[in-house]
Order: C-alpha cells, then sequence, then structure tokens
C-alpha cells in the first residue's frame, strides 16, 4: 500500500507539473514509470482524444474506428506497466 501512495503522489507531481493531458505521457517515461516509446503513442492518442473532444465536425470516423480497433493494446500496456511499476 505504501508503494501505491508513493507512486500516486509521483503521478500528482507529474499532472501538476504538465499544462496539457498529452504531455503526461512523455513525462511518465522521462521518470522511467512507462517506456519512452509506449510514452510516444499514448501522446499521439491523447492528441486523437481531443480531436474527438473538441472537432466532433470535421472527424475522420475511419480513422477513429481504426484507432479504437487496433490500438488498444497499449491501454493495456501502459496498465501492465503501471502495475509492474507499483509492485515494484
Amino acid at each position: 500500500m505504501v508503494d501505491a501512495a508513493v507512486f500516486a503522489r509521483k503521478v500528482a507531481a507529474i499532472r501538476d507539473a504538465v499544462a496539457r493531458i498529452r504531455d503526461v505521457f512523455p513525462a511518465l517515461a522521462e521518470r522511467g514509470t512507462i517506456d519512452s516509446a509506449l510514452g510516444d503513442r499514448l501522446r499521439a492518442a491523447a492528441g486523437l482524444r481531443n480531436l474527438v473532444a473538441h472537432q466532433y465536425g470535421v472527424l475522420d470516423f475511419t480513422r477513429v474506428h481504426a484507432v479504437a480497433r487496433g490500438e488498444l493494446g497499449d491501454l493495456l500496456l501502459f496498465c501492465e506497466q503501471l502495475t509492474a511499476r507499483i509492485r515494484g
């Protein structure tokens, strides 16, 4: 439980240090929480999230569908790496 609390404080510090959600993932990679390649891919995914959230009228639904079908593995990998980091 202590490791989880330490990890949560680090994540909170990252959240306060970055202005945009897409910058959280490279910050986690810089700290060794996730690997850098995953951080880059999740940064791009956050960019797609921003497009979906803010540009409804100009979405490429084919692209959104392709990402949803084929790139969800990165979210699972993200969870695995966070879990491994918490467990130490």
